[in-house]
């Protein structure tokens, strides 16, 4: 009986000592996160100058990683590219997809469903009840390359740049459109002419 009450009063004095040590610890973080907001204010909109010699190093090693990245990056050969999200309402996304690969467009999307590869398959395959041919590309560098902001988006590339679309108009309105005044016309004409 004597060693059980001594084994609850250790308990019960490990258990005062470990709240007080949370509490100095969370006191303490509080306030180096006020010295952090404080910190950021101070140098908010605060722009340093590199001497010339030093920003042409920082440009020359931009440019080599930039190079080094692109090398990297295998050539896919998506010269059409569709760009969607799990956000569009489930039937619109499934009629848009169906449409943009039916003009030959791969449908893109940013990234994972909360970055969970379980909740985007889980979307996958509630989708592909609905159209068994459903599928989406998962490509955040094309959003980069193409400086894609918002979605649906349609993308052309050809040898003289590309055309980005922005809307939820039909794919043949917008491949309409870059025909007539598009970078790409002559590509839109040709994916109009096979329609």
């Amino acid at each position: 009986m004597r060693l059980y009450l001594i084994t609850i009063m250790c308990i019960l004095s490990i258990n005062t000592t470990y709240a007080e040590i949370t509490k100095q610890d969370e006191l303490y973080l509080k306030q180096k996160q006020r010295d952090l907001q404080e910190f950021k204010k101070d140098v908010q909109g605060f722009q340093y100058a590199l001497p010339q010699s030093q920003q042409q190093k920082v440009d020359e090693s931009m440019n080599d990683i930039k190079n080094n990245i692109q090398e990297q990056q295998p050539d896919k050969g998506d010269k059409l590219l569709y760009f969607v999200s799990f956000s569009i309402p489930d039937n619109g996304l499934i009629q848009i997809v169906k449409d943009a690969k039916s003009y030959g467009f791969t449908p893109v999307i940013r990234g994972l469903i909360n970055n969970d590869y379980a909740a985007t398959a889980k979307k996958v395959f509630e989708l592909t009840k609905t159209d068994k041919d459903f599928g989406v590309a998962i490509d955040p560098f094309y959003y980069k390359q193409f400086n894609i902001k918002a979605v649906p988006a349609m993308v052309i590339q050809c040898k003289l740049g590309y055309d980005v679309i922005y809307g939820s108009l039909p794919i043949k309105e917008d491949l309409k459109n870059i025909a007539k005044n598009g970078q790409c016309k002559k590509d839109a004409e040709l994916i109009l002419s096979k329609g």
